[in-house]
């Protein structure tokens, strides 16, 4: 339960097993060995993203997220590449281009309903970390993902990038 708990909080397996490390030290109960207690991290936190995934589920068609993902996929007429290559890309300078950027990465964003998704029971760690995965792929790698990865990936990163720009 400990674990299960927990994996609601971190980001990584690694982070997972240090915490129950801590946990099993501060109760002097034996520890157990790396191996299994990496077992029992990875189980709860393959619970965890199930869990986070059908909260996303209930609030998130799938017809909307289809069209998330034809949309974040499609490629802009400004400069041929994707809509998400265009949102990984990191803020500019300050200056009037710039900030047109920005409102237009905000009104995008909003049109696809982004704002209305209600992530406030996830922690922000987890966020950032779906969040990041997804910034550092290009869209065919995207395509290659499986659920609940890639819907995890894609609304964390949707989340986090309107977070940024607004």
């Amino acid at each position: 339960p400990f674990l299960a708990n927990e994996a609601n909080h971190v980001s990584s397996v690694d982070a997972l097993v240090e915490r129950g490390k801590l946990w099993l030290y501060q109760r002097r109960f034996i520890a157990i060995g790396d191996r299994e207690l990496r077992d029992y991290a990875r189980r709860a936190m393959a619970d965890s993203e199930v869990g986070l995934f059908n909260y996303i589920r209930d609030q998130l068609p799938s017809r909307k997220m289809a069209r998330w993902e034809t949309t974040v996929l499609a490629r802009r007429s400004e400069d041929g590449r994707s809509v998400l290559e265009w949102l990984q890309q990191p803020p500019r300078r300050k200056s009037i281009n710039a900030i047109r950027e920005r409102i237009a990465r905000i009104e995008l964003l909003k049109s696809l309903g982004v704002h209305d998704l209600d992530l406030d029971h996830i922690a922000i760690e987890k966020i950032r970390a779906y969040a990041a995965q997804l910034s550092a792929i290009r869209p065919v790698k995207y395509r290659e993902l499986k659920d609940p990865t890639r819907t995890l990936r894609l609304v964390c990163f949707l989340k986090m990038t309107l977070m940024q720009a607004s």
